[in-house]
């Protein structure tokens, strides 16, 4: 049994999808539109522990639970999930 990730490796996947998020949602032209967005999106990890993979149902896989967010849908995926 291989041991599971520590809180460094999660804060540095969602550190990675929030920016990522970012480059999404820019829109120079638009910036309170780009804030609103992206705090929305991350208003979406307040269910980081509660909400399952949308594709394989699963709340952890490989001691990770699923950090990444659609950026229409909100929904939680695993990163090798949201292929």
């Amino acid at each position: 049994m291989k041991p599971g990730p520590c809180g460094a490796d999660r804060q540095h996947k969602v550190t990675d999808h929030a920016t990522t998020a970012l480059l999404h949602y820019q829109l120079p032209q638009m910036p309170d539109v780009v804030v609103r967005s992206f705090m929305t999106w991350l208003r979406s990890y307040i269910k980081l522990f509660q909400a399952p993979c949308q594709r394989c149902g699963k709340f952890l896989q490989d001691g990770l639970p699923p950090t990444w967010r659609d950026f229409r849908t909100l929904e939680a995926f695993h990163d090798t999930c949201r292929q």
